[in-house]
């Protein structure tokens, strides 16, 4: 009897914890993928709630009847490991290793040649030794991203004892399956009547390309397939004649041999064997079962994910491929039918032109072979080269590319992930972490093979669920970050931990192959060990749920912050409001260095916000743009290196003494200091630390080290180069300063007015040829563009002279239809027609469908022939694209310049 009650006890705990965990996985997609940390907070809470009330129930159940599921996946191990990775990766440094040591390091380094491309190269040399000594680049970071592993632990340890019969992992894929259903049609309608917000009320302050509750449309995606692969498994489930015979499949002896074994097996079979009978055979279960998995599949369609996309296809072929012959040919009706029934509807919903453009460049090999992530993905495997071992800690890839980049055209972009999980996982964690993961999957495949070939489990839905979801998210993560999403991440653990869990209780009831320990543990007795393993996770789980707690009041503050550009950005109550606040955050979480940037951003932004008001009051006519120009923290920087030049030191001990630059700046210094100790690859910091140093360091006023830092933390931003050589310039670092000024312009000529314009003071237009502007016929023709005074058109003619000798004979990374049409340019600013005529039309004969190229012919062409002359371009350009109306009215307007 007291067994019988506490098996009662446990199977009730069980379905409590199950409803716990469920519901987590239900909704986490709702609340934007789980992104934001207060959301993290409540999914975690629950998942370990879940795991937290299991507990009793398995002691008690172990103590008495003893556990069915008392032998663990292999793959539990693996995942272990990442965890202990994880926990090495924060351990203290040696005492040693302070911020201190590795910026007078950098400064000694720095000076051992004046050649400004050998410092950069040294100055990157000697961050990267000094970071290879340290565990984790960013400490806060990695123990933010291991509480995130744990949680996933925590998941896939409670998948393997919560669902690993038969109906229980019915009902997850049930749920998972409906939920992924919901999102599907929420994100179509939203597609149907989108406004640019989610939920029609929330906007993308940061941007995104979102599908359905999602902001990035690849986390949708891959989200979804993991919901199609649950629902395949159910449609497979309703397609089998008996569904009891289904779910008493864990307990079927396997010495049950003979015809009524026989009988057995083949009632469990799909019901079809070919297409008509499949047809024949639908009821209605089995009619919403593929209704939802079309749905499903419709979603992923639409969500116009690349790698969504390619995810579905090879997931499907390759579950195809190794269900097909089990099951004949009820998997490849389903298959078809469901591509009918898909294509049907994105035809009735008007969707086709959504779905056709986004086909174009998923089949187009220029639109791939062009794809920045390539470009991105070359540069930052450098970092494995230095960090081959242990990583630079789990979430410092943001981090962890920056002094790798080469590539200017992707400079602008920030990448947080690597659009690569894989990727991510070897910069993160190295050989070690890298191994790990792939061993873990590894592990996975193996259980589900053995369960799709295993004789007695044959017809058993398990194995096309697990290899549709192991493959898609496989090829998700080669193009995505998804896996890593807390929506994404908890479901993945959850439905592998059942997989697996799968495996290995009926590898304890001897209904799959005695070589179960290619993914299988060996049986634990006593089975006590197993709930003794779920609290030492739970354990582990507290303290990261901890981490998140700590986090939470500092991210939402620091990660939300407006762009501080304008007296109307915020106003002083709520400035004063999230400083209070995020310095009352920061002393329970005091080591994140994005925390400490966002609050030094806060106190610089309070500094300029009194200024304005105040001169604002005093001299309330001027535009309130210049007041706030004249705030500008770059101004303090210049008067005090002015000051410093003159030798008028007390006048700079009396700047810093100002009381809203003591209140403010000093304090802001301060922070911008802790930041840049808690990660040594933080960037613009090291800018902001150069232009305060005269309220924080006075005795390195030019601040040139940091400056250096700088450009070697982002060694291919043409931004920084130009505002790194600004400020240079405005220390009197003349050769720093012009060295950062043409690399920033041989990097882009995003910045070349601002360089021109302030190198125009100081030096004559042939030295500013010489010493700053490549020689570059863009690049000159560009300047020539842009200059205007008293002498403007002079120099304007010398330069478009000296941008058509560079342009005269073929340039290197410069295609010929370009080069002709520059030169069609240059000719036309020399006031040369009838050349720059000729170049246009040569330039047009290679890339005819340049409009702007053609509508600049027509302006030439109307100047020097006429409106004829002219129209016949113009008409043209109407063919080419006969929907602009800008191009119309052109036309009309010519056609009444023409004489009749």
């Amino acid at each position: 009897m007291h067994q019988q009650h506490s098996s009662v006890i446990y199977r009730f705990l069980c379905g409590v914890s199950r409803v716990f965990l469920i519901s987590a996985l239900i909704a986490a997609p709702w609340f934007f993928g789980g992104v934001t940390t207060e959301v993290q907070f409540w999914l975690y809470a629950a998942v370990l709630a879940a795991l937290a009330i299991w507990i009793p129930g398995a002691m008690l159940q172990s103590l008495t009847w003893g556990l069915n599921t008392n032998r663990l996946p292999l793959a539990l191990i693996t995942l272990i490991g990442c965890v202990g990775l994880g926990i090495y990766q924060i351990t203290p440094d040696d005492p040693g290793i302070s911020a201190e040591t590795i910026q007078s390091d950098f400064e000694s380094s720095v000076t051992k040649s004046l050649d400004e491309v050998q410092r950069r190269e040294l100055g990157k040399t000697s961050l990267i030794h000094s970071l290879q000594t340290v565990k984790s680049i960013c400490p806060a970071v990695t123990r933010f991203g291991l509480s995130k592993l744990i949680i996933a632990l925590a998941a896939f340890f409670l998948g393997t004892q919560l669902f690993a019969t038969s109906k229980a992992q019915t009902w997850l894929w049930a749920c998972m399956a409906i939920n992924g259903a919901a999102l599907s049609f929420f994100g179509i309608c939203q597609i149907l009547s989108w406004n640019g917000k989610l939920f029609w009320t929330v906007p993308l302050t940061h941007g995104g390309s979102p599908f359905a509750s999602f902001v990035n449309k690849n986390n949708a995606a891959g989200y979804l397939c993991l919901c199609l692969a649950a629902a395949l498994g159910c449609a497979a489930a309703s397609m089998m004649k008996s569904g009891e015979e289904y779910l008493a499949t864990d307990f079927q002896s396997t010495h049950s041999r003979g015809p009524h074994a026989r009988s057995q097996r083949r009632h469990r079979q799909f019901a079809t064997v070919n297409p008509i009978r499949f047809l024949d055979a639908i009821t209605g279960v089995r009619m919403a079962t593929i209704t939802i998995v079309a749905l499903i599949a419709g979603g992923i369609v639409l969500a116009a994910s690349r790698g969504g996309w390619l995810a579905l296809v090879v997931a499907t072929l390759v579950t195809g491929i190794l269900v097909t012959k089990s099951r004949g040919l009820s998997f490849l009706a389903l298959v078809i039918g469901i591509g009918l029934l898909l294509a049907s509807f994105v035809s009735w919903m008007g969707l086709g032109d959504r779905i056709s453009d986004r086909w174009n460049d998923f089949v187009s090999v220029d639109t791939i072979a062009n794809d920045s992530r390539w470009k991105h993905w070359s540069d930052s495997i450098n970092a494995v080269y230095d960090f081959p071992l242990f990583g630079t800690g789990y979430g410092t890839y943001q981090f962890a590319y920056l002094p790798y980049q080469t590539h200017p055209i992707i400079s602008h972009v920030r990448f947080y992930n690597a659009d690569n999980q894989f990727l991510e996982w070897f910069v993160e964690g190295g050989l070690t972490g890298i191994s790990l993961i792939l061993l873990s999957i590894l592990l996975v495949f193996c259980a589900i093979i053995v369960l799709l070939r295993a004789e007695n489990v044959r017809h058993d839905p398990v194995g096309v669920v697990g290899i549709f979801a192991l493959v898609s998210q496989c090829v998700s993560a080669f193009f995505d970050f998804g896996p890593t999403m807390p929506a994404n991440m908890l479901t993945l653990a959850t439905l592998f931990g059942a997989i697996t869990g799968r495996a290995a209780l009926l590898a304890g009831l001897k209904q799959l192959a005695p070589k179960s320990w290619g993914f299988s543990l060996p049986a634990l007795f006593p089975s006590v060990l197993i709930p003794l393993l779920g609290i030492a996770i739970l354990g582990l789980g507290t303290l990261g749920l901890n981490e998140v707690k700590a986090a939470m009041p500092a991210h939402r503050i620091s990660r939300n912050l407006p762009r501080l550009d304008s007296p109307d950005s915020l106003n002083d109550t709520s400035v004063a409001q999230m400083i209070d606040q995020l310095s009352e955050a920061i002393v329970g979480y005091p080591d994140d260095p994005d925390v400490h940037f966002a609050l030094a951003s806060l106190m610089i932004y309070r500094f300029r916000l009194e200024e304005y008001r105040l001169a604002h009051a005093d001299e309330n006519r001027r535009p309130s743009s210049e007041i706030w120009l004249q705030t500008n923290p770059v101004n303090f920087y210049r008067q005090a290196n002015l000051w410093d030049a003159t030798g008028q030191f007390e006048r700079i001990q009396s700047l810093a003494e100002i009381p809203t630059i003591q209140s403010n700046l000093v304090a802001a210094y301060d922070h911008l200091k802790t930041a840049q100790s808690k990660c040594a690859l933080m960037p613009d910091v090291s800018q902001r630390l150069a232009i305060f140093a005269f309220a924080g360091d006075p005795t390195k006023l030019n601040g040139e080290a940091q400056l250096r830092r700088a450009v070697v933390l982002e060694p291919t931003s043409s931004r920084v180069f130009c505002e790194v050589g600004q400020l240079a310039g405005l220390a009197n670092l003349t050769d720093f300063s012009l060295a950062c000024w043409r690399k920033s312009l041989e990097l882009g000529p995003e910045y070349l007015l601002q360089i021109h314009q302030s190198a125009s003071e100081r030096y004559s237009l042939d030295e500013e040829l010489e010493r700053v502007i490549p020689k570059s016929g863009e690049m000159l023709l560009r300047l020539s563009q842009s200059i205007t005074g008293g002498d403007s058109q002079s120099k304007r003619e010398k330069l478009a002279q000296s941008a058509i000798d560079l342009l005269g004979v073929p340039v290197t990374g410069v295609s010929e239809a370009d080069r002709f049409h520059l030169l069609g340019q240059g000719y036309s600013l020399l006031g040369d027609k009838e050349a720059a005529i000729t170049k246009y039309q040569q330039a047009l004969e290679l890339s005819p469908v340049k409009i702007e190229w053609r509508l600049e012919l027509v302006n030439l062409l109307l100047a020097l022939k006429g409106p004829k002359a002219a129209l016949r371009e113009a008409e043209v350009c109407v063919v080419i694209d006969p929907h602009q109306k800008r191009l119309q009215e052109l036309v009309l307007e010519l056609q009444a310049k023409v004489p009749r």
